[in-house]
This record gives structure tokens, sequence and C-alpha cells, in this order.
């Protein structure tokens, strides 16, 4: 028997022998320092703060097997980050297989994207939201799964629950890339993580076997309207390139890096310094710019807890923890860590005054903390 089929029979076994009872409810005001969660939800993975719109904006992805398209949801929240409104959908809405409130035709990104996502196999990924524009309109980015493998560009308006989300144009991936995060440049760039050439099937289960083993499957990707077509970019080639950021300035990328274990900062400019490579003792996934201009990185703790949520174990319980970066000296320090029994697979955070969320790959509900950590205080 093949290594493969070795790895999806000890899979299928561990699945079968990890059932658990279903979560209880959820508290989305928990005491400070207990996890919470808000109810709602379907396999919210990613998830970012618009404070222009007081929501969180959340993608929740398609998984196979699920018989329902993917979407992306929002949680009004309200002058102390608390939620006020149950979670509801932005996009697609109800009602017919491809939508869109504008007319057929492409508003941005790539001229020859001129339709939206089919709704059925929509599944929405990465996120990124940009600053208001001059009438406020806030530019949304999502890596799209599904019918297409592209960046989703959309247009939010409005605020809490009368905000709404219109879809404008895509950008298509280059050929076996497969987008994981993805990040608005001040100038209008996409930048995109290319997680490895494919996730499904035997090759998809080759390559998360090479990332795994901490050798290269992906990189760094950037589209400009200025220059045709996406530019590799240089130092950036790892194992699983997951969550990206630029650093203020625009002269860092930060990089997890999750099949070699670390937090990869890589200078744009000689000038700007150095490649580090930050080791942080687990799986790292989406990365956040904290207010304290620090980086938050949620981490998956046990690779075989996080494949048996991935081949279907229910709830799912992967442990995680979160590690803040001080970029300047590249210390790192644990923030927060979880046993997965309230949620699990914790994936990406958004920092709203003393509340963090937390995205969830695999759950119902999202998680919220009420921090107790001094505004003031860093690595």
């Amino acid at each position: 028997m093949s290594p493969g089929r070795d790895l999806l029979l000890a899979a299928a076994l561990a699945v079968a022998c990890s059932g658990g009872e279903p979560r209880g409810p959820c508290d989305p005001a928990p005491p400070p320092g207990t996890l919470g969660s808000v109810c709602g939800f379907a396999n919210p993975e990613d998830i970012v703060f618009v404070p222009a719109a007081a929501l969180l904006l959340v993608s929740q992805m398609r998984h196979p097997g699920d018989a329902a398209g993917g979407s992306l949801a929002a949680l009004s929240l309200g002058p102390d980050g608390e939620p006020i409104a149950t979670p509801r959908r932005l996009w697609p809405p109800a009602g017919s297989a491809r939508e869109s409130e504008s007319p057929t035709g492409s508003s941005g990104g790539d001229s020859a994207c001129t339709t939206p996502p089919e709704a059925a196999r929509f599944s929405p990924h990465g996120l990124a939201a940009a600053a208001p524009g001059p009438e406020g309109e806030v530019s949304v980015a999502v890596v799209g799964h599904g019918d297409r493998e592209a960046v989703e560009l959309f247009a939010l308006r409005g605020a809490g629950e009368a905000a709404t989300l219109r879809w404008k144009g895509c950008v298509r991936l280059p050929a076996n890339a497969t987008g994981n995060d993805v990040w608005l440049g001040e100038d209008g760039a996409l930048w995109v993580t290319n997680y490895q050439p494919a996730v499904g099937g035997l090759r998809g289960l080759f390559y998360t076997i090479v990332g795994g083993l901490g050798l290269p499957t992906g990189e760094v990707l950037r589209w400009r309207s200025s220059s045709p077509g996406w530019e590799r970019i240089p130092g950036t080639r790892g194992a699983n390139p997951n969550g990206l950021l630029l650093l203020p300035g625009g002269e860092t990328l930060a990089v997890a890096f999750t099949g070699a274990g670390s937090v990869g900062l890589r200078p744009l400019a000689p000038e700007a310094g150095s490649p580090r490579d930050i080791e942080i003792g687990g799986h790292p996934d989406n990365l956040t710019l904290s207010s304290r201009a620090t980086l938050l990185a949620l981490v998956h703790s046990s690779g075989l807890a996080s494949l048996r949520c991935r081949f279907g174990a229910r709830p799912c319980t992967s442990p995680g923890k979160l590690i803040e970066i001080d970029p300047a000296t590249a210390a790192a320090s644990e923030r927060f860590s979880h046993d997965g029994s309230r949620i699990g697979a914790l994936a990406s955070v958004a920092e709203v005054g003393n509340r963090l969320y937390f995205g969830a790959v695999y759950d119902d509900r999202i998680g919220v903390l009420i921090d107790q950590m001094p505004a003031e205080r860093s690595p």
C-alpha cells in the first residue's frame, strides 16, 4: 500500500475513534480571560474587523462534501466591541445561483472576469479589507475556491445591520496555485499566499505531506493592475505559506509558514534589513497586526488533531494558542492557549478594543476572549 493510502487509512481510523459530544451553548459575554463563543456560523475560518462598518467580516468556507456553498457573513458590534445582533449572510444574497447587485461586468481586477462566482460552489477563504475610500466604500478582497481559483473583489457599504456587500470583479490565480490568505496594499496591489499547487485528492495529500516535512510548497504572489499577471516575491518560498501581511511602512512582509512552524519576516528592499525566521512551536495559520504594532499569530498545537478534523472528526477539538511577536526584536510570547474543548482549530484573530475574536476552521461558532493584557504591554 502506498504511503499516501497509509496516511488516509490512519486518518480514517483516527476519525472513527474520535467522536465527541456536541458542543454546549455559546457564551458571547464570558468573564475576562475565559474563552467564550458566538454561535450562528458555518466553518468561520477567517475573520477581519472593519471599524468603518462596525462589524466583523467572516469567511464561511465550503468544505468537500458540504451540500451548500460557502458565504461571507457579518457580525455587528457595539461601541465596546460586543455583539449586538445575530450573524447574517452578506454574500451571496439568497435567490440565485449567481448573484450580483450590479449588472454583469467587472468593475475591478481583471477585465476578463465579468461574472461572480457560482453560489453553490463558492468557498471563501482568506480575506482582507482596506481603509474606506472617499465615499466611505470599503474594498474587500477574498481568496475564493470552487468553480475557479481567484481573488474575488467586493465593495462594502454602510455599517452594522445596514451594511451591504457587492461583488465587483476578480483576479484569477495562475495555474498550479492554491490561494490561502490575501492582503490589500495601499496602492491597490493584491498579495496572496500560494499555499501549495493542489489541496484535493492524492495530489493535494502529497503536497500536504511535503509541507509537513518542512519542504517548500509555495510562495507569496503579487498582482498589480499596472503590470500583467502575477509575480512571485523573491525569498518567500517555503513550506505551506499561510497568513500574511505588510508591516506598517510597507517595507517588510510577514508570512506564516505552516509546514515549517515559523513566521518569516521578509524585507522587500535591501535597506529594510535581513530576512528572519521566528520559530513558534506549532503550525502557524493567520496573522493580524495588533494595536501595539505587534504580530498576532494563531498556531495549531497538534498536527494529528488537525488531521482528524480535516478528515471529518466533529466536533473538532484541535488545540491551539495565540502567539504575539515583536517584529523589531523577533521576541515571541504566548498570550493565550486552549485545548479545543470549547472551540477547535482556531485559525484567525481580530482585535476589537479589549476583545479578541477567533475564527475556527470547522466549527459552528467563533471565539471571543475579553483580554486582560494591558494595551501598552508587548513581548
